[in-house]
Parts: structure tokens; sequence; C-alpha cells
């Protein structure tokens, strides 16, 4: 039986025998937009249903389960400054966050419960969660970092949205529903847009790396274990006026696949003049073996989702990125800054 497998550059965690690999899941959107003056901002985190809860998975391959943590081990970091709390979950310190953010220590979650957007804050941030588990007759850490999407909207700017309702598939039934959300001047748009979505494919497939998934689908597409082999990227770009106004591009996990690509780095940062490497290989989920006979496919995108080129051939699982790779233009003249390398192994 054919066995293929999709990726993109991600962390694996290997320790004492165990592959935990944790995720960050995050809602509802972990996304804030703000109008140029600061009046209006949307979503507004001081409405409760609107207030993102980031909850970890952290997914054993020695036991093929969800494990949790140690009571009470999980530690929060916001924008690379640690969190502290009180016994009721509010933040004491870092004084500049207090109101911002509520634990649970039962759950392990983290609640953001006040806005982040701000006049001094129109930028990008980010959430770090480590936490301690017990597998493999041993304790060990493990953490994760997510992203939280922050950005000024002016006269016409869009801001296409995902919403999942899971990241994982945790069983054959599982169905993930993602629904898409049009925001223009920090304001919703309900009506006058469509979504199309897409699924990348091997460039032996389709030489743009998409596919339409589920065409008609509208607003709200349905995601299953059929659709996913291990992780599959999918892209919604949103249309008003026939043009697209903007595409988001977001990773489905399917946690049920008996194999997983495993990389040496999720993110690599390098110069112009640096060049980064990386050397694929194929796991058992179950054993951690390295498994053998495998086919490599890759291929690489800008942030729009549209192909690149790069310097160094691929040469079967090993694949290197220049600087110089980073600098090519794009259609609007602009330097890509960032190449995603996509990969399919078939066993």
């Amino acid at each position: 039986m054919v066995q293929q497998v999709n990726d993109s550059f991600t962390v694996i965690l290997l320790s004492k025998g165990d592959s935990p690999t944790v995720f960050l899941e995050a809602n509802p959107l972990l996304w804030q937009g703000i109008s140029s003056d600061g009046l209006t901002i949307v979503p507004d985190f001081k409405i409760p249903a609107n207030q993102p809860v980031i909850k970890p998975k952290i997914l054993s391959s020695l036991q093929s389960a969800y494990i949790n943590i140690i009571p009470e081990s999980d530690r929060w970091w916001y924008n690379d400054q640690e969190l502290t709390f009180d016994a009721n979950g509010n933040v004491t310190a870092p004084t500049a966050y207090v109101g911002l953010f509520k634990r649970d220590k039962v759950a392990g979650t983290l609640k953001v419960i006040d806005n982040l957007v701000s006049m001094t804050n129109k930028t990008p941030d980010t959430i770090k969660f480590e936490g301690v588990i017990e597998t493999g007759g041993t304790t060990t850490v493990v953490s994760h970092t997510i992203r939280v999407q922050i950005e000024e909207m002016a006269g016409s700017t869009y801001s296409g949205q995902v919403q999942l309702s899971s990241t994982t598939i945790d069983a054959p039934d599982a169905v993930i529903t993602a629904t898409a959300r049009l925001f223009a001047a920090a304001a919703e748009i309900t009506t006058g847009f469509q979504v199309n979505y897409y699924e990348a494919v091997p460039l032996s497939q389709n030489p743009s790396g998409w596919e339409p998934f589920k065409p008609g689908s509208g607003k709200v597409v349905t995601i299953g274990a059929v659709d996913v082999d291990s992780r599959q990227l999918f892209k919604a770009d949103f249309i008003v006026n026939s043009n697209v106004v903007s595409t988001v591009i977001f990773a489905i996990y399917d946690t049920q696949d008996p194999y997983m690509i495993s990389m040496p780095f999720k993110t690599k940062y390098i110069t112009k003049d640096e060049s980064t490497t990386a050397t694929l290989s194929l796991i058992d989920r179950k054993t951690g073996a390295t498994v053998s006979g495998v086919t490599w496919e890759m291929w690489h995108q800008d942030t729009l989702g549209r192909i690149v080129d790069i310097s160094t051939p691929v040469v079967n699982n090993v694949v290197t990125i220049k600087g110089s790779d980073l600098e090519q233009l794009n259609n609007e003249g602009e330097k890509i800054g960032s190449i995603r390398t996509y990969i399919t192994a078939t066993k």
C-alpha cells in the first residue's frame, strides 16, 4: 500500500524514545485589527465571546495518544516575557501585562481577556507555552509558540482570516470546520465577498502547487481525515469584485497517520550571505525508527503561495536555501523575504 505524507518545515522533538509533538490551538481567532485612528478594534477581546483560549495539545508517539502535562507545570510568555499569575489565574507581572490574560491551571490553558492591539502595538506578537510531561519513564519539558496576528487596517485594506474549529484530526470521523471571515478598515464584512479554498499538491500534480478544494463550499468548508495526510496545507482566497484581496494559508494535521516527516528546524533565520540546509527523514510514529525506501518531492512558495525557485537543486531528502534566494523579487517588485518548502514523502 502506498503511503503519502505531506509537511512543511516544522520541528520534531525526540526524547527518550518518545517523540511528543506539541500543538497550540486558539479559538476564537487570535487576531486583531485596529483602525488608523485607534478608535475601532476588531474583534474586541473585552467581549467574552471574542476571547481566545489557547490550549496545548501534546501527542505522544510512544503512547499513540494525547497526554496531559503534569498539573500546574504550565508556564506562559508574552513577547518573550514570562507571565506570573496569582492563585486565581490573574497576571501579576510584568506590570504592563496585568489584566490581559487569565490562566486556568487545571485545564492548562491561557485566555486573552483584553485587547492586545493598541496605537503603540500594531505588529504581531507571540505567546509561548512550556509544560512538563511524563512519558517513557522520564519527565520531559515541551514547548511551543503561537503567533498573535495584529495589524493596522486603514481605508480599503482587507484582511482575511480563517477560523478553525481545531487544527488536528484525532479520529477517523473527526471533522474540522474552517470559517472564512473578512475585515476592512477594522470592521467585519459579512456580505459582498466570496472565498475559494485550495489544497497544496505536488508540482507534478499541478504546476501552481495548488488545486481547488471542495469548490462551491462558500465561506465555510469541512475538512476530514480523508483530506489530510499527516499535515496538509490549505489556502483561502478572498475575492471582492473579482479581485483577490487577501490570501490565508493554514495547516491541518492528521495525528493518526503512522508516519511523520522529521526536520532539523521549523523556522530558520539567515542573512543574505548565509545558507541553511535541511536533511529530512520519514519517521515511524510508534517506534521512532527511520523509514527507508522513501521518494521525496519538494517545492517552494512565497508567503502568498506562489511558486519560487531556489538556486541549489534539491537532492533526494536534502534541501539548501541561500540568503540570495530570499532576495528574489516578487511580482510586485519587492524582495520575497521568506520561502516555505513543502514536502511530499511517498513510501
